[in-house]
């Protein structure tokens, strides 16, 4: 035992040991750090995935509804412009049966 007090009396040695357990600590502190980190990390990433679904089903619901919108309109734009056909076809044959009265 006395060759170790001998030893540990160096201070060399005692540097030495020091920086060994300086870097044992800074690993086991890194180790925990990760640890730690990559779980923090995994939740966010999650929740970041989570968000970025609904954020995309929401796009898409407003996306049909816009298609919806858009053929509806398109829809009553056709039955306006076949009424407006159907009244100048019946103006034009007014027009022909007056002129043709009034020969």
């Amino acid at each position: 035992m006395s060759w170790l007090n001998a030893l540990l009396s160096n201070f060399v040695v005692q540097i030495l040991v020091g920086i060994g357990l300086m870097v044992f600590l800074i690993t086991v502190g890194e180790a925990i750090k990760s640890l730690v980190t990559s779980r923090t990390s995994g939740r966010a990433l999650k929740r970041a995935r989570e968000q970025s679904s609904k954020e995309l089903e929401s796009m898409r619901t407003e996306m049909q509804q816009m298609k919806d919108m858009l053929l509806s309109h398109s829809m009553s734009l056709d039955e306006n412009v076949s009424h407006l056909a159907r009244r100048v076809e019946h103006l034009e044959r007014r027009v022909e049966n007056v002129s043709a009265e009034g020969r």
